[in-house]
């Protein structure tokens, strides 16, 4: 478990690629199909931000909402039975999916400098400031 907590930025650049390029590319609109690679953390925030009204809404909310779900199961399963918190400590009861996605959304675009990350340190970074662990 050490070795997955040591490695959890290589590990979890490797499954991101790994699950998003397979995915079909949704229709033009304002998301295009370079955010699918989820490369940086404005890839992420396009995607996230995808409108309802948009034709690809449904795979880029989905593919989003993934990217949240994968990044957190794999912060989980980095940490061992004895250890608490980890990079971030989700309130109880967590915030639901859109709840975070607005959250990460905001704080992303508040922070122009944050957009260029790749899009887990982003997402990682966002998480550790709006869900700090109490030592």
């Amino acid at each position: 478990m050490r070795n997955i907590r040591r490695n959890l930025p290589v590990i979890a650049v490797a499954l991101a690629a790994l699950f998003a390029a397979p995915h079909a590319m949704g229709d033009a609109g304002t998301t295009d199909e370079g955010d699918y690679l989820i490369v940086d953390t404005s890839d992420l925030v396009d995607l996230c931000n995808t409108k309802l009204q948009e034709p690809n809404f449904a795979s880029a909310i989905h593919m989003c909402h993934g990217y949240f779900v994968g990044v957190h199961q794999l912060h989980q399963a980095a940490l061992t039975p004895s250890e608490t918190g980890g990079f971030y400590c989700l309130p109880s009861p967590p915030p639901t999916r859109d709840e975070a996605v607005v959250q990460f959304i905001a704080w992303a675009q508040a922070d122009k400098d944050v957009m260029g990350l790749p899009a887990i340190e982003g997402l990682m970074r966002w998480a550790a400031s709006d869900f700090p662990c109490s030592k």
